[in-house]
């Protein structure tokens, strides 16, 4: 009788480990690599300097705003968990921002550390926060505008198509959810916050520029490799 109780209960936890390991849920030390994109929105000032015809000179005082910038950003990160979810990894994201009135874009680069704490207990959902201080550079390829007095706005100016350049440190925020097909695969949703501010002394006579930096942020579309 003894004999048939000890089977039976070897049975049941040999069932139960066999249960457990089919089950996608993530509990141990791992490896992380996603890959992701989606819509961006820069919703800082943007100031575009109004060229003056005839007199091809630069007026400041009357500097046309544009505000809720929309563009697209992709994504590219690894990351390493420790079993209690917190982890390290790097993140690499390429912004890419169209301006308002045809006035041409802006794009960035961002590369940076990160801190990050996610739970995979769940059978197939899981969420993750991530902080992080990272390397920007960013680029601008804006046309100057000019306007007449019957003007109701701005219109883009051809010959004052400029390129500029910053370099700068950012500051990045992230949450998401994942759902998890098996224990290697998931897709899921990201939301990033950035934030960058650039030196004090910008040149003001950039063709475009900006209230201390600017803000952005984006949702984007996931997908992760889970490994070992």
């Amino acid at each position: 009788m003894k004999k048939q109780i000890i089977c039976i209960l070897l049975a049941l936890a040999a069932s139960a480990a066999s249960a457990q390991d089919n089950s996608p849920s993530i509990n141990y030390a791992h490896h992380v690599v996603k890959a992701s994109i989606g819509p961006s929105l820069t919703y800082t000032k943007m100031f575009i300097p109004i060229l003056v015809p005839f007199m091809k000179t630069l007026v400041h005082g009357g500097n046309y705003r544009m505000y809720n910038l929309g563009g697209v950003d992709a994504t590219v990160s690894y990351q390493y968990f420790l079993r209690f979810g917190l982890g390290i990894g790097v993140d690499y994201t390429f912004s890419r921002t169209w301006m308002a009135k045809d006035f041409g874009h802006f794009s960035q680069h961002y590369i940076g550390p990160e801190v990050v704490y996610a739970y995979r207990g769940w059978k197939h959902w899981g969420v993750e926060a991530a902080v992080g201080v990272g390397y920007i550079r960013f680029k601008d390829n804006v046309l100057i505008g000019y306007q007449e007095e019957w003007m109701p706005a701005p219109i883009p100016y051809p010959e004052g198509s400029q390129v500029t350049t910053q370099n700068a440190l950012g500051v990045m925020a992230r949450i998401g959810t994942e759902y998890r097909f098996n224990k290697h695969w998931a897709i899921g949703l990201d939301v990033h916050f950035y934030r960058t501010s650039f030196r004090s002394d910008i040149d003001v006579w950039l063709p475009a520029y900006y209230e201390n930096g600017f803000s952005r942020v984006n949702a984007q579309l996931c997908a992760h490799y889970i490994f070992k």
